[in-house]
């Protein structure tokens, strides 16, 4: 149930300007604390309200270490990418190694909800638009097992990066979750692959990219091939609609993959084509 999320990072190695560097900056500022409201705020994005200015977040994810009043995290959403407050914040006695609070707010930074669909005190046994998360309350001890929101054939997943349990408990995203995150990185998050001045970063990826791939026709009024110049048997290959969502998936099984229509509406859909693990191509699809 578990999956895999194939998605590295990397410390940058040279600054905007070129110098060397590890990524890791520290400023001085007289706030004695960064004050949360419920949606947080961007005080420690700017420097006239004691934070830092951040480095371009099209490119660059930029994580604040600081000292907060309530939240041990947040994170902005995909759809806030490339705005001046794009990135997460963490409180300072939460980043350390033993901590998932980073993991949590990574997840949110690429698309994920909490597994409870709300947030604590505001909603619960809500939609976070995975399928293969179970309906359920938020929980706050690794008790396990529970079940909740009327469940009688699942546990809830306390073992969930996306609950509000302790991080002694969590270790696992679903491969649901890890498909939405890739998703949202090859749709909103796109520049952040091509990133200069750190070597290899984004998604994992296979020497298999150097073989020639076509898709035709696009764009399409029914259905759409997928033709590889080699044979690529057992990848897989996954069709996303522009919210995130699977609607289609089939395994390779020669050279050419049918992708059908099957009464999808008009619009962008994203394709991915993986094999153990590894992206081995992307692209965006349109049904007219």
């Amino acid at each position: 149930m578990a999956g895999a999320v194939p998605i590295q990072f990397c410390l940058v190695q040279q600054d905007s300007l070129g110098n060397p560097t590890t990524g890791i900056t520290r400023h001085y500022t007289d706030t004695v604390m960064f004050m949360d409201s419920f949606l947080g705020n961007s005080q420690y994005f700017q420097t006239s309200t004691g934070g830092q200015e951040p480095w371009d977040p099209y490119h660059y994810l930029n994580i604040y270490v600081i000292n907060r009043s309530y939240f041990a995290g947040t994170a902005s959403s995909p759809s806030s990418h490339g705005a001046a407050w794009d990135g997460m914040a963490i409180q300072y006695t939460e980043f350390h190694q033993n901590s998932h609070v980073l993991t949590h707010e990574v997840g949110h930074y690429f698309g994920l909800f909490h597994i409870f669909g709300g947030t604590s005190g505001q909603g619960s046994c809500g939609d976070d638009m995975v399928a293969d998360t179970p309906p359920q309350a938020y929980n706050l001890s690794c008790n396990y097992p529970v079940k909740s929101c009327g469940n009688t054939v699942s546990n809830d997943m306390v073992m969930n990066y996306m609950d509000y349990t302790p991080s002694s408990c969590k270790n696992m995203f679903t491969h649901g979750q890890a498909d939405r995150m890739v998703s949202k990185l090859y749709s909103d998050r796109i520049s952040l692959v091509n990133t200069p001045n750190c070597g290899s970063v984004g998604i994992n990826t296979s020497s298999l990219n150097s073989v020639p791939i076509k898709l035709y026709p696009n764009p399409s009024s029914s259905s759409a091939t997928l033709y590889m110049a080699q044979n690529l048997s057992g990848c897989i290959l996954s069709l996303y609609s522009s919210l995130s969502k699977e609607v289609f998936r089939t395994t390779c099984q020669d050279q050419q993959i049918t992708i059908p229509r099957n009464g999808l509406p008009s619009g962008l859909y994203y394709i991915r084509l993986m094999q153990n693990d590894q992206v081995l191509y992307t692209s965006k699809l349109i049904f007219e």
